[in-house]
């Protein structure tokens, strides 16, 4: 089984998955301005959807690239050597297969999904169906890449995932850039990002060649490796399925509701504040190989690293949105103008506080999965996030626009943090011991820490009082309570190690 993952290996790990995704945002960031002023809102718009649209189609993984992972490195922690190159090529071909099918599928319905499902100027729908047309060939690639990425990962050499992943996304992020400067059509930029992600999956192919040698013999599939990855991969897909649906419906919804050019003035900031997740992802990546070799049968270890990580993210992410909260104002002025500001400032600030009990979700559910239970997140998104975006999401932007679509997305980010924290705290503490009800009551006090701090510091900003004295209490104050109420988790979750640690102060 995979061993416990040691402090340095974790927090290196950590860090190299972050670098992996804040060096693309960076990049995002300086470039988003010039481009939207290049193409326009409503092709600024249209560029949004198709690259929703790629994202939706990753959905073909069907779980896959995760249960690589896993059964990959259980596989080289027994030292069952002999078992990597079925693994590796059935998973492999497998994905380039669902991929060949997506493309096919996206291709035959682009006429359908340009003409009767998104508010497009009639001078702009030749122009998307090429567009489409042309990201139907990079989802194999996509697919693939997942699955060798996958092998990466399960060796957990993110130092060699990232080497590759840094750059590429960079590059990706500067392909809408060099178009508007080259004055290229929307087709163009997309064939751009098409070719990268075929040179991605070649680099990803030529990384898994020199870290398993043995991979360089003819493929084999072999049916009997393909059961074991459906089969971890059967609820994971099901939340594959359905996430993109609930996470990207409220961009269709404002096309068809409200207008293309209004997801503009939506999707820039729900981009940014997804992005404030990058480190919980970064974490929770990390952490899964652990939590899958560690398993039930080490429920104290699982928990310490747990609440340490939940710590940590609260300690990081938490007063650093509570800052955006109050300079949004400013912040989005000097980003993106006053015109944009004025029109996304309630939208930015929505999301924003969401994010702040967003944090809490990655990392519990990676755990959760990690315990077998994926069945866990699947039945949430489909009962409940899916009707709530569908139904109260419809509703909202109807009436409010796009603050509706913010409201509908924070609403389910803060449910689906409490609900999976919860569904955690009761896999650590099967027995229903006082462990979980601590636990839970810790986790509800963060809550409603986060939620006083972020309702007085966002009424701070419409002040018009100097709202620098108020940040500063207000972030000592949230620091020193999430110190408090966490730490004092930690505690209670190891009784042993205080016994421990008390211990060997006494000998010394």
């Amino acid at each position: 089984m995979i061993t416990l993952l040691r402090r340095r290996p974790l927090v290196r790990n950590t860090l190299l998955n972050l670098a992996g995704q804040v060096a693309p945002l960076i990049v995002s960031v300086l470039t988003i301005p010039k481009v939207f002023r290049g193409l326009g809102a409503e092709r600024f718009g249209l560029l949004a959807l198709i690259l929703v649209v790629a994202g939706y189609f990753s959905i073909f993984d069907l779980g896959l690239g995760r249960a690589t992972t896993r059964l990959v490195a259980e596989t080289i922690g027994k030292r069952e050597y002999h078992r990597l190159p079925p693994i590796a090529w059935t998973a492999s071909i497998t994905q380039l297969g669902f991929g060949i099918l997506a493309g096919i599928i996206l291709a035959t319905l682009t006429p359908v999904l340009v003409a009767r499902f998104l508010n497009i100027s009639a001078d702009r729908l030749a122009e998307a169906r090429s567009s489409f047309y042309i990201l139907a060939l990079s989802i194999p690639f996509v697919l693939l890449a997942s699955a060798l990425r996958s092998l990466l990962e399960a060796a957990q050499r993110f130092d060699l995932v990232n080497v590759i992943a840094i750059p590429f996304s960079i590059v990706s992020a500067l392909i809408p850039l060099a178009g508007v400067s080259l004055g290229w059509a929307l087709p163009a930029m997309v064939g751009g990002l098409v070719a990268l992600r075929a040179m991605n999956t070649a680099a990803y192919y030529w990384l898994c060649l020199g870290l398993f040698p043995s991979l360089r013999g003819a493929p084999r599939f072999e049916a009997r490796e393909l059961r074991p990855l459906i089969a971890f991969g059967g609820w994971v897909t099901v939340s594959s399925v359905v996430a993109p649906i609930f996470l990207y419906a409220d961009r269709f919804l404002i096309g068809a509701l409200v207008s293309v050019s209004a997801v503009s003035y939506y999707t820039v900031f729900s981009d940014v504040i997804t992005r404030l997740w990058i480190l919980p992802m970064s974490l929770s990546m990390t952490l899964f190989p652990a939590f899958s070799g560690m398993g039930p049968t080490r429920l104290d270890d699982v928990a310490h690293y747990f609440a340490r990580a939940q710590k940590f993210l609260f300690m990081l992410v938490g007063p650093s949105v509570l800052v955006l909260l109050v300079l949004a104002d400013y912040i989005l002025r000097l980003w993106m103008g006053d015109t944009f500001a004025a029109r996304s400032l309630t939208v930015f600030q929505t999301l924003a506080f969401g994010a702040i009990v967003g944090c809490l979700a990655p990392v519990s559910g990676m755990l959760i999965q990690s315990f077998d239970r994926p069945d866990i997140v699947a039945k949430l998104y489909v009962f409940l996030h899916l009707p709530l975006t569908l139904v109260l999401g419809w509703y909202l932007i109807a009436e409010l626009g796009i603050v509706g679509a913010a409201l509908t997305a924070a609403l389910r980010t803060i449910l689906d943090s409490v609900i999976l924290f919860w569904a955690a705290a009761k896999l650590l503490d099967p027995a229903g011991t006082r462990t979980t009800d601590r636990l839970l009551r810790a986790g509800g006090a963060v809550i409603a820490i986060v939620a006083l701090f972020g309702v007085a510091l966002a009424a701070a900003g419409r002040m018009t009082v100097t709202p620098g004295p108020i940040l500063v209490s207000g972030g000592l104050v949230s620091l020193w309570a999430w110190y408090r109420v966490v730490n004092g988790l930690n505690r209670h979750m190891h009784p042993t190690r205080q016994t421990t640690d008390a211990a060997q102060a006494g000998e010394a």
